[in-house]
């Protein structure tokens, strides 16, 4: 009978361990929810940008983004214009994300990038998106900058380079770099 216990415990223990290797390890499953959420966000803009839906756009942004931006409405019709006949199609370049955790709170950032296709035509198109926001800023929940350029083999080359540096100027603990200004990118 001890014989038969030692060999059910033991099968038991062997199955309850080899079950943990079915599931995601921490820093990978952590990640591709991240991923998973820049997909789902990026899936919402592309739907407004394909509807020519500034209000739509609009709508996804940040309380704090909308005070804080100049003249949001313009630089939604000025993305809007990249895509005439919609995006065909988009793939994730790199999902960046952020998090502050303070007394039980926390803050959340995902700033991807993404490289959209339309009229023949390849452009970058990346955000900022606070999906939480508790320790720094509870206003500031939803895009905090979205914009797109022209697609470039070196991205930190050319035109290209000042659109990464804004994109990725963006902190979660909001110390944002002096190229990073919420709302909609418009090169100078």
């Amino acid at each position: 009978m001890r014989r038969a216990l030692s060999i059910i415990a033991t099968i038991a223990a062997t199955i309850v361990l080899a079950s943990c290797s079915f599931l995601p390890s921490g820093p990978a499953g952590v990640h591709d929810d991240f991923i998973q959420r820049c997909d789902a966000r990026m899936e919402q803009i592309v739907e407004a940008l394909n509807n020519r839906d500034t209000d739509a756009l609009k709508a996804m942004f940040s309380q704090q983004a909308l005070d804080q931006a100049t003249d949001i409405d313009r630089g939604l019709e000025y993305l809007v214009s990249f895509f005439p006949d919609g995006i065909e199609s988009w793939k994730q370049s790199g999902c960046a994300s952020e998090e502050r955790v303070s007394s039980g709170k926390k803050t959340e950032l995902l700033n991807p990038c993404y490289i959209v296709s339309a009229d023949g035509s390849d452009y970058y198109l990346c955000f900022a998106d606070f999906t939480v926001n508790d320790v720094i800023n509870p206003n500031n929940v939803g895009i905090y900058l979205l914009g797109v350029a022209p697609w470039t083999e070196d991205p930190l080359e050319g035109a290209t380079e000042p659109f990464i540096r804004w994109a990725r100027g963006v902190k979660a603990d909001e110390s944002n770099s002096d190229t990073s200004y919420p709302g909609v990118y418009i090169p100078e």
